[in-house]
């Protein structure tokens, strides 16, 4: 739910992208770190076919998310596409 919730969070970067180098389509991977109470711990880079601004507009954003409370911590990828 918190990927529905904040999908205008990764589109607003996206568009900063293409306002600033053009339209730039791809695939944007990340490793997402959950601490037990739900807050990111850590954002990584696996994969950025769009470039420019956009892991640093995404990790900001993506940092400042919570989660529900876990019984424990989790790690897991997360890909958009952008055509």
């Amino acid at each position: 739910g918190v990927f529905k919730k904040k999908k205008n969070d990764i589109n607003n970067c996206y568009n900063r992208v293409i306002n600033a180098q053009g339209k730039t389509p791809g695939r944007f991977v990340l490793t997402i770190a959950v601490g037990k109470d739900g807050s990111v711990m850590k954002v990584e880079k696996v994969e950025d076919q769009i470039g420019g601004e956009m892991f640093s507009c995404v990790r900001q954003r993506i940092m400042s998310w919570k989660f529900g409370t876990l019984k424990t911590p989790i790690v897991f990828k997360k890909t958009w596409i952008f055509n």
